[in-house]
């Protein structure tokens, strides 16, 4: 893994340093990963960079996240994130320009909620998909701005895997 991009919120930042364990790889905190904000408070509730540093180590305060701290109001329902998580890929695509057709793969790790990863299905491959608590999807760029989807709402890393709610 080369960047590990995480929502500000602690349930994130917690199941990325557990993935992260003792490797050396700092986390980066993206707002722009933030669950819908229909279910959030006004404005999303979430600490500030320096508090959750001290909380998590392995965060990387020198990262510029792609979207401001506090994020522009959205719409209702889980698709309205869709919009705010296709910039915030986009400019993670701009930051970080490696890929497997130029030989240069850099590999991302996003640590997100259930609505956001739906709408990565939908912008990296065309549909949305609910996904389950704690699952992996995984996606690879075949070609420029081709992805291919080689797992979605993985669970087999859970010992338990009952009660998932992909709604």
């Amino acid at each position: 893994m080369d960047h590990v991009i995480v929502s500000p919120f602690d349930r994130t930042l917690e199941t990325a340093t557990r993935i992260l364990k003792n490797r050396n790889i700092p986390i980066e905190v993206e707002p722009g990963l933030v669950e819908g904000l229909y279910m959030c408070e006004d404005p999303p509730g979430y600490e500030s960079l320096e508090v959750l540093k001290q909380k998590y180590p392995l965060i990387d305060t020198s990262y510029k996240s792609v979207m401001p701290w506090k994020l522009p109001r959205e719409g209702y329902g889980d698709d309205a994130c869709t919009g705010r998580v296709a910039k915030t890929l986009d400019g993670l695509a701009q930051r970080y320009p490696g890929n497997a057709y130029r030989n240069s793969r850099k590999t991302l790790m996003l640590v997100s909620h259930g609505a956001p990863i739906g709408a990565i299905h939908e912008i990296l491959c065309g549909s949305w998909k609910y996904v389950g608590q704690a699952t992996v999807s995984k996606f690879v760029e075949v070609q420029p701005g081709k992805f291919k989807k080689e797992l979605s709402s993985d669970s087999s890393h859970l010992s338990d895997q009952s009660n998932l709610r992909p709604w």
